[in-house]
């Protein structure tokens, strides 16, 4: 119970007020409705208005990324779910989309058991909502994203550039509710295009192993940032109009580049792998633009005394960021000791190769690590965890033991055959002496995430997760 609260309480306490706020609007609007007489699909048409009027104005919040960015460097930081905000946008999406079909519905039964005009100008302006809102939730389904087709997604969601002013000219009430958030989102993305609209240069495309590019970029003149930020990026040579989040992966400490590592996953990602190496190896220049930095829940693992951080196969790009920070520290003797004291990184990886374009950073802070501040796991999960990967598993460590590095990623640390027992790992963690129980921070799939997550509930432990 102890794991659950300190974990969920502050999302569950804000979610209990959204839902009863929610409650409260559409009872009070229908109560209202039923004493001026009424009918019963008026009543529900009211009730359902009233509280589009609070959640259209609430889902541009979690989107407000500068402002959560300070909310999250802030102390206030522990009492709101800014790392949730990205989950918290869809499901305050999902809600206005079932209110909108309730609403729609209800004036519609009304209309026609009355037998009333349908083309009024209110009625009109609604079904331009209702449309454009089924159309932006479809393409923003997962399945769709999965296929590599994101730009749907940007193209689609764009449609809020219509939908804003149909809500002020349908909601004749909604100028109280959506006024201020959304004047404050307008301000955010014109600081946005502000800050964005200066060029960098692309100064490498390196293509790595599994599907992996990594894109140095030229720092910003003025571009100060924290280990695991992300930032948005946009490079014309492979689309001239979409936006895309990466963590970054260089320490704050270079001032010449920043680095993000991408994986081929979708049409954008493909294009930038095959497209900019090419334009850059043929000597000509390729400009992208860059906007942030963003913070995100793992900037807090320099500020836990023992931290562990798992990664998930990419997952581990904005622990990247962290281990590079902490090796240009070593480098330096004038730098401050840091109030990290242990740093447990797990890397699970489904085959050998998927290690390989991370491996020289971690062999770099192995032979660098004289006070014993990182711990590295790694496991192959595709590897087999049963008694023939046993097997396997002793046979690659006594190997590793006589040729001192091991033989999956030829580091010091010993790779494991198969998936790691969570509850076990954790608690060996957990019960280390001379250190205070750890944070967990993880970025990885979300079936994994389920799985650290209750483990990290069943021993108490302090849980962060990465989503964009």
């Amino acid at each position: 119970m102890s794991g659950w609260v300190r974990n969920e309480l502050v999302l569950g306490a804000w979610l209990f007020a959204f839902f009863a706020l929610n409650a409260a609007l559409f009872a009070e609007a229908m109560l209202r409705y039923r004493q001026a007489g009424a009918d019963i699909y008026i009543q529900i048409a009211r009730g359902a208005g009233a509280c589009l009027n609070l959640n259209a104005a609430l889902i541009v919040i979690p989107m407000l990324r500068r402002t959560l960015t300070w909310i999250r460097r802030s102390p206030v930081g522990r009492y709101v779910p800014v790392d949730d905000a990205v989950s918290l946008h869809g499901l305050v999406g999902e809600v206005i989309l079932l209110l909108s079909l309730a609403h729609a519905g209800a004036h519609a039964m009304s209309i026609w058991t009355r037998g009333l005009d349908p083309w009024t100008r209110a009625n009109q302006t609604g079904i331009a909502l209702l449309g454009l809102l089924l159309v932006s939730w479809i393409f923003s389904r997962s399945f769709v994203r999965r296929t590599g087709r994101f730009e749907l997604f940007h193209i689609t969601h764009l449609s809020y550039f219509a939908i804003v002013p149909l809500l002020f000219l349908h909601g004749p009430n909604f100028w109280m509710w959506g006024t201020l958030p959304w004047v404050w989102y307008a301000g955010e993305r014109l600081v946005r295009l502000r800050r964005s609209g200066s060029r960098v240069r692309v100064l490498s495309a390196t293509p790595l192993t599994s599907g992996v590019t990594r894109l140095s970029l030229e720092r910003p003149l003025w571009f100060p940032y924290n280990p695991c930020d992300y930032v948005f990026v946009r490079v014309p040579a492979v689309a001239r109009h979409e936006w895309h989040p990466f963590t970054l992966t260089s320490a704050p400490q270079d001032d010449s580049r920043i680095t993000v590592h991408i994986r081929q996953g979708g049409n954008w990602t493909s294009a930038l792998a095959k497209r900019v190496p090419d334009i850059l190896r043929e000597g000509q220049e390729v400009i992208a633009y860059v906007d942030g930095p963003y913070g995100t829940p793992s900037r807090h693992i320099l500020d836990a005394p023992h931290a562990v951080a798992i990664a998930g196969g990419i997952g581990v790009t904005p622990f990247a960021s962290v281990l590079q920070s902490l090796l240009s520290n070593a480098q330096d003797p004038d730098a401050p000791r840091p109030v990290l004291r242990k740093l447990r990184f797990v890397w699970l990886n489904r085959d050998q190769h998927s290690f390989e374009w991370f491996r020289d950073l971690l062999a770099e802070l192995e032979r660098r690590d004289c006070h014993g501040l990182l711990d590295i796991h790694t496991f192959m999960t595709g590897g087999r965890a049963d008694m023939a990967g046993g097997i396997l598993d002793f046979a690659q460590y006594v190997l590793g033991r006589e040729s001192h590095g091991d033989l999956v990623t030829g580091l010091r640390a010993h790779t494991h055959m198969g998936a790691p027992d969570f509850d076990r790992l954790l608690e060996t963690f957990y019960r280390s002496p001379d250190l205070p129980h750890p944070q967990v921070f993880f970025c990885g799939p979300t079936s994994l995430e389920r799985v650290v997550a209750r483990s990290c509930t069943r021993l108490g432990l302090r849980f962060r997760r990465e989503r964009f």
